[in-house]
């Protein structure tokens, strides 16, 4: 292989990794937003606990246990590969 086409790989290549990088950049902002969001006092992706006497109160206990629960699972994932990464 000519060392002119190596160059031109090194480029195409250097293109892709950069378009990755931001990529998995992007994803890790908007995961770091939705960690800071979830362990906040006042999260605003939760929705609200509702009351007993609420006419909804089925449904929406419902939603907000599903809530709970994905933000529990949120924080298990973030923990094993924050342990995960120290490692490497």
């Amino acid at each position: 292989m000519h060392l002119k086409d190596v160059g031109t790989d090194l480029v195409a290549n250097l293109s892709l990794f950069t378009q990755f990088s931001r990529s998995v950049g992007g994803i890790a902002e908007w995961w770091d937003w939705i960690k800071n969001d979830l362990t906040s006092e006042t999260p605003t992706l939760l929705p609200p606990s509702f009351s007993e006497s609420d006419s909804e109160t089925q449904e929406s206990g419902d939603l907000y246990a599903l809530w709970t629960t994905l933000k529990e699972n949120l924080q298990e994932y973030h923990n094993i590969v924050h342990t995960s990464f120290h490692f490497f």
